[in-house]
């Protein structure tokens, strides 16, 4: 949490370097497990493979303010 905090306090304007575009959940998973264990990357893992479909849907549908969601 600290780490999010201060490269958000930090920041002047969306970084390009922080989006999800090229991000690869396997690749990713491995980090997470050596990073905070294995049992909480793991479930970092489930809920970031959960949360695609919704996140999927809101990248193809931000700034069409004519749609209903």
């Amino acid at each position: 949490m600290k780490v999010m905090l201060s490269t958000l306090l930090e920041s002047y304007g969306v970084r390009k370097d922080k989006t999800s575009d090229g991000i690869d959940i396997d690749v990713e998973a491995k980090k997470w497990c050596e990073e905070f264990g294995e049992e909480s990357g793991k479930d970092i893992e489930k809920r970031a493979r959960d949360a695609m479909p919704d996140y999927e849907f809101l990248k193809n549908h931000t700034g069409n303010t004519n749609e209903t969601l």
